[in-house]
C-alpha cells in the first residue's frame, strides 16, 4: 500500500479535518462506513481506485473495469466510490470523499469516455505516477450494438464514434501519459478487457 491506511479511524479523522463539525447523524453514518467493509481494502497487498463516468452505459464499463482488477485471490481488490457507502452517502460531499480515498489506493484508474464527470478536477488531485488511463479510442472500431438492442436508440455513444471527445486539456494529459506508457486505448468490449490486463501486468 503506497499512501494512507484505509484505517477505518484515520479515514474518519481525515474526513473531519476537511469538513470539520458535522451533525451527529452524519458522523454516525461514515463511522459505519468505515468501520464496515473497509477491511478488505486494508488487508489486499494491490488496491485500485476506479474513476469513470456514472451514465447508465458508461458505468457498466466502470464496473467492469473494477471487477477484472479484483482477484481475491491475487491480492487486489479495486472500488469506486460509490463501493465505499453503497445506497447511504454518507460522505455527501464528493470532493473530499474523493480526496479521502484517491490518497489511499495504490493506483488510480479512469475508464476515459468523455469529459463529463469532473474527470480533470480529479485528475489534478491524483499523483500522476500512480495513475492509468484507459480511452476510448473514437478512430477505432464500434461499440454498436446489434440492430434490436434497444442499447441503440438510448445510448449515443453506441453508431456514433464521433459523439464523444476530450478537451485540450484532457489531451494533453494523455498523450503525457501515453509517453510515461500508462494510457492504453481500446475502442470494443474485448480491447477494454486487454487494456485492464495491460494495467494488471504494469501493477503487479
Amino acid at each position: 500500500m503506497s499512501g494512507p491506511s484505509f484505517d477505518g479511524q484515520e479515514v474518519l479523522d481525515e474526513t473531519l479535518s476537511f469538513l470539520g463539525s458535522l451533525p451527529p447523524e452524519q458522523i454516525t453514518a461514515m463511522r459505519d462506513a468505515v468501520y464496515g467493509d473497509l477491511g478488505r481494502y486494508e488487508e489486499a497487498d494491490c488496491t485500485y481506485f476506479v474513476l469513470g463516468n456514472y451514465d447508465e452505459y458508461e458505468k457498466e464499463r466502470v464496473l467492469s473495469v473494477r471487477d477484472s482488477l479484483t482477484d481475491s485471490a491475487a491480492g487486489r481488490v479495486a472500488f469506486t466510490l460509490e463501493d465505499i457507502d453503497p445506497g447511504v452517502d454518507a460522505w455527501q460531499n464528493f470532493y473530499v470523499k474523493f480526496r479521502v480515498f484517491a490518497r489511499r489506493a495504490d493506483h488510480i484508474v479512469l475508464v476515459a469516455e468523455d469529459n463529463d464527470g469532473g474527470h480533470e478536477l480529479e485528475l489534478g488531485e491524483v499523483d500522476r505516477e500512480r495513475l492509468y488511463v484507459l480511452k476510448r479510442d473514437y478512430d477505432g472500431a464500434s461499440l454498436d450494438p446489434p440492430d434490436d438492442d434497444e442499447r441503440s436508440a438510448a445510448d449515443p455513444a453506441f453508431g456514433d464514434l464521433d459523439y464523444e471527445r476530450f478537451d485540450a486539456m484532457m489531451l494533453t494529459l494523455f498523450a503525457y501519459l501515453d509517453d510515461e506508457g500508462r494510457l492504453f486505448t481500446w475502442a470494443s468490449e474485448s480491447g477494454l478487457a486487454r487494456a485492464v490486463d495491460r494495467v494488471i501486468a504494469e501493477t503487479v
